[in-house]
């Protein structure tokens, strides 16, 4: 009984299939393809169909069963055709609502024109309006100009002349659909990224989108790729190479040839958190009573706060903030502690230290030794009782008013809690008053950082202060054989009524008016050199031109000029304008040149000078036009 059911059914869907295509209509061409008229191959999507014009009829050709090609729901696609005679004339219908009937009006997908045999031509069309999804038949038709002057009208013509008919099938799927699924496998470095992708009928590319956010920065392919079918597929992929303790954001994207991707929705996971890495390097500005403390910290991502350790022993006992704590970031940052309170000749241990969320590392045991000279005091017999002596001092950052009103016990007073950062090879204005007419005023900086002033090669300027309560000063910049870090730098002061010389000696016990003070400068790398761009000329004629460029000084102090000539040897140079900058922001700059020849290529370039060299922006030319021949009529002479 039940054989007998299934092939009752069997043969009434034969049946009805049988029906449903004998449903679709064949046009009648009186001449067909003898003409030459008619198409001669097809493409479209993964589709590539040869057409020749045999059998019977030999203006119809039926390629359901041998050419197909799947179309997804709402995509954009481009057919390709060729006819084999020129201005041939071709009309596409697809049966959209698979009713076996071409509606002439809403299944029209496009028109093209051949204009010339043998050459591909197109027409885009979108699968969309009322769209049954499943396999269906496109038809393509034509016939040539001269018959009719237009494009094939009607996809059951009867009337036709030149030309032919071919179907071909398409398979329309819906879009695939995309669904992202929560991160596994979490760990600092990796992550499993989840989905389930339904291929929706048509063969399926997966990925995934991932980045720091929700714009994302990277894609990589899901496992498996593709995938096909009408059913939800697991797929998944590990992601390796990621930062620790950092939030990432990722989504499922399905794609299908000739259709926009699909995407996911947006998630996010974050990776675990790791302890810091740290190591301990030597100690710099080592004096007698005090150092600066040095290593470096990475928090891998998460908040660390940096200290140091130090004391007698390995046991340590003391701790020093870092500067900077706390640090983000996953890289190495630099960071030192600056210690004082030592005693002279004496090793001390120490180590960094860094904590973050995920625990806390130290750095290994390093030690240094303080120096068995401490900085030297200099003496003074009378001081500041005479009014002589400095009374305020500014350098960059430090603006510090100096009370010499106590007597002899004013004479050295000690701001080395009062710093400044100063760049080597950056020029910097020193300024004192006094507090009498006739006062001297010598400054060493102790750039080998050894806690001692060498006259010889630590003497950095010299002030006369000739009146007192005015300000006199002068320009310096820290050379760049300077130890960086912070070192010292003082100013002493003497009368010139005493000596008749400035204070030569930054350790003199046989001083007798004036004072001393010292500070801390904090001494930095140069600044990066400037930038310097040369840009076109302006301005030309046979005998002038207006030069531009910029320049970034980056914080140094600068000479600009313009070297230009025939060649790119150049030859000539002229100040730009303007001829000094400074600061660290794009500075136009000119120079209007006069008295070229005419006819002529010039090669230019801008040039900027400072203390650490000079810099040359790129080559340009440009050229004069030939400048008009001049004649004047003079008096006649030699008349007879």
């Amino acid at each position: 009984m039940k054989t007998s059911l299934r092939l009752f059914l069997a043969i009434v869907f034969i049946f009805l299939l049988n029906t449903l295509s004998a449903q679709y209509c064949t046009p009648v061409y009186s001449i067909g393809c003898s003409g030459g008229v008619g198409l001669t191959s097809v493409q479209l999507n993964t589709m590539n169909q040869p057409v020749t014009c045999s059998g019977s009829p030999d203006y119809y050709q039926d390629y359901t069963l041998t050419a197909s090609t799947d179309l997804t729901l709402s995509g954009t696609y481009t057919i390709w055709v060729t006819a084999g005679a020129d201005n041939t004339l071709v009309s596409v219908w697809v049966d959209y609502n698979q009713d076996g009937v071409f509606d002439a009006g809403t299944e029209l997908v496009g028109n093209i024109w051949c204009l010339n045999a043998g050459s591909q031509y197109s027409v885009d069309f979108g699968v969309s309006g009322p769209v049954s999804t499943g396999v269906t038949r496109l038809r393509l038709m034509s016939n040539s100009y001269n018959d009719y002057n237009t494009y094939p009208p009607d996809p059951c013509s009867q009337t036709e002349i030149n030309g032919n008919c071919v179907d071909v099938s398409v398979n329309i799927v819906p879009p695939p659909t995309a669904i992202t699924i929560a991160a596994t496998d979490i760990t600092s470095s990796s992550a499993t990224l989840n989905a389930t992708i339904n291929a929706n009928g048509g063969s399926t590319s997966t990925s995934f989108d991932y980045g720091l956010t929700s714009s994302y920065s990277g894609s990589i392919g899901g496992i498996p790729n593709p995938v096909s079918g009408s059913l939800d597929t697991p797929v998944s992929v590990a992601l390796t190479g990621l930062d620790p303790n950092t939030n990432y954001h990722y989504r499922a994207v399905a794609s299908r040839l000739g259709w926009q991707p699909e995407f996911g929705s947006d998630m996010f996971f974050n990776t675990d958190a790791i302890a810091p890495e740290v190591t301990t390097e030597p100690a710099t500005n080592i004096s007698g009573y005090t150092a600066v403390l040095f290593g470096y910290a990475n928090p891998h991502n998460a908040t660390g706060d940096v200290t140091f350790e130090y004391g007698l022993t390995t046991g340590y006992g003391s701790v020093v903030a870092s500067s900077p704590t706390p640090i983000g970031g996953n890289f190495f940052v630099a960071s030192q502690g600056a210690i004082s309170g030592l005693q002279l000749n004496t090793t001390y241990h120490y180590r960094i230290v860094c904590t973050n969320i995920a625990g806390t590392t130290v750095g290994n045991d390093l030690t240094f030794t303080t120096l068995s000279t401490p900085y030297c005091i200099p003496v003074y017999s009378l001081g500041c009782t005479n009014g002589v002596g400095i009374t305020s001092v500014t350098l960059n950052t430090i603006s510090q008013s100096i009370d010499c009103s106590s007597g002899a016990s004013s004479s050295y007073q000690d701001f080395t809690s009062v710093s400044t950062d100063l760049n080597k090879l950056v020029s910097y204005t020193l300024s004192v008053t006094a507090g009498a007419d006739l006062t001297l005023v010598t400054v060493w900086m102790d750039v080998n950082q050894d806690n001692v002033f060498d006259p010889a090669t630590e003497t950095i300027g010299y002030i006369w202060c000739d009146a007192a309560g005015t300000t006199y000063s002068f320009d310096f910049y820290p050379w760049l054989s300077s130890l960086t870090g912070p070192t010292r730098l003082r100013l002493m002061s003497n009368s010139y009524s005493d000596y008749n010389n400035y204070p030569t000696d930054p350790c003199s016990v046989t001083e007798a008016n004036g004072n001393c003070i010292d500070f801390t400068v904090n001494l930095l790398p140069p600044p990066p050199p400037p930038l310097a761009t040369t840009l076109a000329a302006d301005g030309i004629s046979g005998t002038g031109a207006d030069l531009h460029g910029t320049v970034n000084a980056n914080g140094n102090t600068t000479n600009v000029v313009f070297e230009y000539g025939l060649t790119n040897l150049y030859g000539s140079s002229s100040p730009a304008n303007p001829t000094n900058v400074s600061g660290s922001f794009d500075s136009p700059e000119d120079l209007v040149l006069t008295g070229l020849t005419g006819n002529s290529t010039f090669h230019y370039r801008i040039v900027v000078g400072y203390p650490g060299g000079t810099v040359d922006g790129d080559d340009m030319t440009f050229d004069t036009p030939m400048v008009p021949p001049t004649a004047s009529t003079e008096a006649a002479s030699n008349i007879i």
